[in-house]
């Protein structure tokens, strides 16, 4: 019994039937011309009281125990020199094929049968031979229903892949289930069922591949789950909406891990939206911080520089605008940045100083170190100077009385004549430079450049007699100096002075300017 899946046209069968039926061409090259070449050959099946059918190419099926199949080849051009062919089967533990062309069923299975020309060795035509068991029909309906419906799926398989694209545990057993599905398809003796149980084992392997991306996209996503879940909200103030966007984020990352037909665009979605979200979170320490620096920030920024010394200004200048940096940056600071930006600000602010401020803190030193040498009980002091510094320390505390409504200058000038009366009532300097006049004949101004001196030096005037009203003048002021002698005083500290000594000798006024340095 003999089945054919497919069979040619007419044309080809009357072409086989002629060209087997036509008398053998002796080879030989009459007349010495060129040999004539074989171009092509095809395979027929011989069939008793029918025609020869053409099979190159295709498959025939052969069940065990039938008589065996004649195969006939057809070399072209029928004018061919050397028209003798080979005949190989694939696998001869399935088919066999004898040099006549004679094929005979061995086994279950299926093997390639092929026949070559000697004259051109890559001239050759093939034909698959199917050995079935004889109680398998393979063109029963229902086994060809399920053969197709198994090749169906066997080419949506191969669209699968690589193999770098899955998990290991999954590309495995579906890699198997294909290639047993392919070896099913393309056996003929399977029945249905057999067909169908390895479109299912195919199928379900298939349904179980998981993408590495996928797998990799949804242990991201649990991991984000994890964190967000481990949050205790109560460390998190209510900012801007913040805390109630991530509770959504957070069930809608839920949600998308809960569906198994999650795509790996929808897992990465949830899972940036959810670290996003928790991103967003303000915890409580860092929104009060923010809100300190916020009212610290604010009131430096109503200071006009114009009521403060540079000095002070330029430092308070400095913490406020890193204060204002950090508070534009608040978020990606910790609390402590924030502390810390704030307490700089706060000391800087502290430490302005308006002009009538440094005015008021050198009159309140200078009336300080005045009461301590009043209740000090100093002996031995000259009276006039006493009273002197008497004087300037009532004026000093009268001054200060008035700081809040008096000019700036009336302060400095009580405070700086305080000053100038406790350093000379005290004598604090330790050095002594003596000047003479010299020349007196001359009454113009010369000057004399002395050494540095520093506070409480004093310059003394030698009288080699008959100078008289020695006097001292910071240009055109009076400087005290009982006695002629002057002491170097405080806010000199740090310059160069130019005074002008004069006095006077039987009745012309002589003058000597000195210049020194004060340390």
């Amino acid at each position: 019994m003999l089945r054919k899946k497919s069979v040619g046209g007419l044309l080809p069968v009357l072409m086989g039937l002629a060209l087997i039926a036509a008398p053998l061409i002796l080879t030989g090259c009459p007349g010495g011309s060129d040999p004539v070449r074989v171009t092509g050959v095809a395979i027929y099946q011989e069939v008793a009281d029918a025609d020869n059918l053409p099979v190159t190419g295709e498959t025939i099926t052969l069940f065990l125990g039938d008589d065996p199949v004649q195969l006939r080849e057809v070399v072209t051009p029928a004018n061919a020199n050397n028209r003798a062919v080979d005949w190989t089967s694939a696998n001869d533990a399935i088919a066999t094929i004898s040099a006549e062309g004679l094929v005979t069923a061995v086994a279950v299975g299926s093997s390639v049968i092929t026949v070559t020309s000697r004259d051109v060795t890559t001239v050759s035509a093939q034909v698959t031979v199917v050995v079935a068991d004889a109680a398998v029909d393979p063109n029963d309906p229902a086994i060809v229903e399920a053969r197709n419906a198994l090749q169906a799926l066997i080419t949506t398989a191969n669209t699968r892949g690589p193999a770098t694209a899955y998990t290991t545990a999954t590309w495995g057993p579906f890699y198997d289930a294909r290639n047993a599905a392919i070896d099913a398809a393309a056996n003929m003796a399977l029945t249905a069922a057999q067909l169908d149980a390895a479109r299912t084992t195919l199928y379900n392997a298939m349904n179980a591949l998981e993408e590495v991306a996928l797998v990799n996209a949804r242990r991201a996503l649990d991991e984000a789950i994890e964190e967000a879940e481990e949050l205790d909200l109560e460390d998190f103030a209510d900012y801007d909406g913040t805390l109630d966007a991530f509770e959504e984020a957070l069930a809608a990352a839920i949600l998308v891990y809960g569906n198994a037909a999650a795509t790996v665009a929808q897992l990465d979605a949830a899972r940036d939206a959810l670290e996003a979200a928790m991103a967003a979170l303000v915890t409580v320490a860092l929104y009060d911080a923010r809100a300190a620096l916020q009212t610290v920030v604010t009131a430096a920024f109503a200071r006009q520089q114009a009521n403060y010394i540079p000095d002070t200004w330029g430092p308070f200048y400095i913490y406020r605008t890193l204060a204002q940096t950090a508070l534009t940056n608040w978020r990606t600071l910790d609390p402590e940045d924030l502390d810390e930006a704030r307490e700089d600000l706060e000391e800087a602010m502290a430490a302005l100083l308006t002009p009538r401020q440094v005015a008021i803190n050198a009159l309140d030193a200078a009336i300080a170190q005045a009461y301590e040498i009043f209740t000090g009980g100093i002996g031995g002091l000259d009276t006039a100077l006493w009273n002197t510094f008497l004087a300037a320390r009532t004026a000093a505390i009268a001054a200060r009385a008035l700081s809040a409504t008096a000019e700036i200058a009336y302060l400095e000038a009580a405070r700086n004549a305080l000053v100038d009366a406790i350093v000379v009532l005290l004598g604090q300097g330790e050095a002594t430079v003596t000047i003479t006049f010299v020349d007196l004949t001359r009454p113009d101004i010369r000057v004399t450049d002395l050494s540095s001196l520093a506070v409480g030096d004093t310059i003394t005037v030698e009288n080699p007699g008959g100078l008289t009203n020695i006097r001292w003048y910071e240009g055109a002021n009076p400087v005290m100096a009982p006695g002629g002698v002057l002491t170097v005083i405080p806010r000199w500290t740090g310059t160069t002075q130019l005074l002008t000594v004069r006095a006077t000798m039987a009745g012309i006024t002589y003058s000597l300017t000195v210049r020194f340095e004060v340390e």
